[in-house]
């Protein structure tokens, strides 16, 4: 693994050392809302299938700011639920559709995982490079996910909660050169060959927010939207895309991913 792999490893590891399970990335998440929405019976609009898949990746809006500050993941069911009442036209009961297949893939991320790459987690390096597998895999296969807040990645919220001072001693990087690599590989997805243009309810999430006692800012969430989806081009780019996937390993990704589209579509309600 070259050094500025080793480095965004580290960096992500601890990340998302404080999450309290495991969990899929965006680009996972994505890929297996569009397997979804294929198994469907029901024909989607354009505006309703991108609201859906906006969705099943924006639960996370929360992640690196409003889960710590509200008590309430935004990826939980009682946030979803509080949403769902809320949402009045057909593209926000898609949007929260989307959160609620995010809940229940989060769910089954460790089997998911394991199916696929037959690894107990015994750390959270283990889990990073299967996801970084995982994300690398789906941008290749179908592009990444993209939005128009990128532009707002806030470097000292993503990394809020741990000592960058660490980081940068075990790297051996100065600890403004970290931040730099980041917001490089960020202005450089503008280029990506295939992006995938994400909806933003920005509205609808505020309106949940207020209806479970927290005032907060649409430029608030435009800032997160920007940092969730940051992380989300930046794993891919530097964890587990070393090399090209084997045709057996994408084989068993697709048909696990098949597995878990169907558990999904079963649980869908209109």
């Amino acid at each position: 693994m070259k050094f500025k792999q080793l480095l965004y490893l580290l960096f992500f590891c601890v990340i998302f050392c404080n999450m309290e399970a495991l969990a899929l990335f965006g680009n996972a998440h994505f890929n297996l809302g569009e397997k979804i929405v294929e198994k469907l019976d029901k024909k989607l609009s354009e505006s309703e299938k991108n609201a859906f898949l906006s969705g099943i990746v924006y639960a996370d809006i929360g992640r690196f700011k409003f889960d710590k500050e509200t008590k309430i993941n935004s990826d939980s069911e009682m946030f979803a639920e509080a949403m769902d009442k809320l949402a009045e036209t057909s593209e926000e009961k898609w949007f929260v559709r989307g959160f609620k297949m995010h809940i229940i893939q989060d769910k089954e991320t460790p089997k998911f995982l394991n199916d696929i790459l037959q690894h107990k987690y015994l750390s959270y390096t283990d889990y990073m490079i299967d996801c970084g597998t995982l994300e690398s895999y789906f941008c290749k296969k179908s592009g990444i996910i993209y939005n128009e807040f990128l532009d707002k990645f806030n470097f000292n919220d993503v990394t809020a909660g741990f000592d960058i001072k660490d980081l940068s001693k075990i790297s051996g990087t100065p600890e403004d050169k970290i931040e730099d690599f980041a917001l490089k590989i960020i202005e450089k997805s503008s280029d990506y060959p295939e992006r995938n243009d994400l909806v933003l309810f920005d509205k609808l999430i505020q309106d949940t927010y207020k209806s479970l006692g927290f005032e907060i800012g649409l430029d608030k969430i435009h800032e997160q939207a920007g940092n969730v989806f940051g992380v989300f081009i930046i794993i891919p780019y530097t964890v587990g895309n070393q090399k090209e996937t084997s045709k057996e390993l994408a084989s068993i990704i697709e048909e696990k991913s098949d597995a878990l589209a169907d558990l999904c579509v079963s649980k869908l309600e209109f």
